[in-house]
């Protein structure tokens, strides 16, 4: 997903031209197709688990560490994925010299082997969805999905034989489609859509709603080899993302992208896009300044597009350094404005194994700087998808044993079961749910606490 292109002299052209438009695509708005935060769920590729119910769950809600109350986090999920299983791939930004390019019968299969399987991936979400309903009763707003679309490329692959390899895709209405034409790369991406919409229809979810379709390359006109002059490239990708834009709001839908920095974002809108999330590409190197954020945060907000939050595993393996530039992004974001008023794809790592990184490695780890960096997400997340369900009232804390200079108290009847962080849980507890004490110490007791007047 990350590919960390600068093209300095463009990006910093549009910074300093001024703002053509006020502000961001607001978050849940219809702009942004009533997304506010887009998870981003890398799901069927050769070296990726499936998904299921499980793995689902720390995306959908977490629980309040003050009111006990569960809130929801992401209203939108983004399913992608950049290799297949059978080594090929979906759009031109990511060949190799080892894979090629999808063809028709690479992407039926994909579509019913990967995309639609019961049990796993969209399937696993609308269960586990279900699942939380029936827990805590329905979202504020619906939960949505968004599915992604390759850009059908020129070519093949890498091999030397370059032009014979543009009609490698397959038939449609018994014409062998050759996408050195546009139009032939227009109807193959149409015919992919369709198929993808049909397959949805007929799965007939309960408790997700089809938001719209996304571009999965995110630079325009990219091609690992030479094909024709640039202007043609960039007119023919223009054109290809026009016309599937186009179609994509004559179904009802909406056309998403969530370009690189550096790439064509200044006519994100000309070329057909509905909704466009800026990629900062600050978190994956080191080299990258903080002053990168405030370079992508004025770039989305002149443009009107939503923003990209970027973190990887590297969170939890190289926390020290990597988990300072996670917290970058919340803190540049609430100081632009963000978090208040853009919509936000969140990149959370493709890698294969769900359980091990993103929100479940947050949510499921003991590390007190990742813990706190897990609380601090989630209550921006779950603060911009309100109203939550009333909270279980809190019990009541006992006390021990009581006089004018301190109370000793029992906070083992009020703190979470297995808590990780239960010194923690209390503090803040008795900090907010008692009267004001200049220190609270812990005893030697498990579960006993001293609050010193």
């Amino acid at each position: 997903m990350k590919h960390h292109i600068l093209c300095r002299l463009a990006v910093a052209a549009v910074l300093s031209a001024g703002t053509g438009i006020a502000d961001y695509t607001p978050p849940g708005s219809p702009a942004a197709g009533g997304i506010a935060d887009l998870a981003l769920i890398y799901q069927g590729g050769y070296n990726k688990i499936d998904w299921n119910q499980q793995h689902f769950a720390p995306y959908l809600t977490w629980t309040n560490p003050v009111t006990r109350g569960e809130e929801w986090l992401f209203d939108g999920f983004l399913f992608l994925e950049l290799y297949s299983g059978n080594e090929f791939v979906f759009a031109s930004l990511y060949l190799d010299p080892y894979s090629r390019y999808a063809t028709k019968a690479d992407l039926q299969w994909w579509i019913n082997n990967r995309v639609f399987v019961k049990g796993k991936g969209i399937d696993a979400l609308d269960k586990a969805l279900g699942a939380v309903i029936q827990r805590i009763g329905p979202p504020p707003r619906p939960r949505k999905v968004v599915l992604m679309v390759g850009d059908a490329p020129i070519l093949k692959d890498l091999s030397g034989a370059l032009i014979a390899d543009t009609k490698y895709w397959g038939e449609l209405n018994g014409n062998v489609l050759d996408f050195k034409n546009v139009p032939d790369r227009v109807a193959a991406c149409k015919w992919y859509i369709d198929q993808l919409l049909a397959r949805w229809n007929a799965e007939a979810y309960q408790n997700l709603e089809l938001a719209g379709f996304y571009m999965l390359s995110e630079l325009i006109c990219w091609y690992p080899f030479p094909i024709g002059s640039l202007t043609d490239r960039y007119a023919a990708d223009k054109i290809l993302n026009q016309e599937l834009g186009n179609y994509v709001r004559s179904l009802g839908k909406r056309w998403y992208w969530i370009p690189a920095w550096g790439s064509s974002v200044t006519t994100w809108k000309n070329y057909g896009f509905d909704v466009a999330y800026q990629q900062p590409n600050h978190f994956f190197s080191t080299s990258v300044p903080d002053s990168r954020l405030t370079d992508a945060c004025n770039l989305a907000k002149s443009l009107g597009m939503g923003l990209e939050m970027e973190w990887d595993v590297r969170v939890f393996t190289s926390t020290q350094t990597f988990a300072p530039r996670m917290s970058a992004y919340l803190d540049y974001f609430a100081q632009h404005g963000v978090w208040g008023g853009a919509a936000v794809a969140h990149f959370m790592d493709g890698g294969p194994n769900p359980a091990g990184f993103g929100m479940t490695g947050l949510s499921q780890s003991t590390d007190p700087q990742i813990v706190a960096l897990y609380r601090r997400y989630c209550s921006i997340i779950a603060g911009r998808q309100g109203p939550h369900p009333t909270p279980p009232p809190l019990p009541t804390v006992p006390i021990i044993k009581a006089s004018a200079a301190n109370i000793l108290i029992d906070t083992r009847p009020y703190l979470r079961d297995l808590s990780k962080d239960a010194l923690v849980d209390a503090r803040l507890y008795l900090r907010l749910n008692s009267p004001p004490y200049a220190k609270i110490d812990t005893l030697t007791k498990p579960g006993m606490l001293l609050l010193v007047q």
